[in-house]
């Protein structure tokens, strides 16, 4: 199974702007802690962003994604509409795949049902690791 995330910075510098963590310092924090626990768990971790997030998370942190791929330099929205982007990336894979946030963590994989459902999907108040099969 193919993991994807999706970085675009939306015309703001992340080295300022903190994308609604704490600090800036937390919001690289939590990436790095959700692509490293991503790469502990599958073959296969993808990052569509833009060149300011291949800057930071390619150059300056060296996260070890199997793919970055520089997608998003010339996306035409407003910022509010930061899940566009992630739309966008769903629209791209040809193989199946799975969409994580940054701002998620797998200590492990996902249970095989889950990995081989057709579609996946959080809704409601449920409680992760219940909702996730791990």
């Amino acid at each position: 199974m193919r993991v994807v995330q999706t970085f675009w910075s939306g015309g703001k510098d992340p080295l300022i702007d903190s994308f609604g963590w704490s600090s800036p310092q937390h919001h690289f924090m939590s990436w790095a802690l959700s692509c490293l626990t991503l790469r502990q768990n599958y073959d296969e971790v993808f990052l569509y962003t833009d060149s300011v997030g291949y800057a930071i998370f390619a150059e300056q942190l060296s996260l070890p994604y199997s793919k970055i791929i520089i997608q998003y330099d010339n996306l035409d929205c407003y910022p509010t509409h930061w899940a566009y982007s992630k739309l966008l990336t769903y629209s791209l894979q040809d193989k199946p795949f799975v969409h994580v946030d940054g701002d998620v963590y797998l200590p492990k994989r996902l249970k095989p049902a889950i990995e081989s459902a057709e579609l996946i999907a959080r809704t409601g108040k449920s409680e992760l690791p219940n909702a996730m099969g791990i």
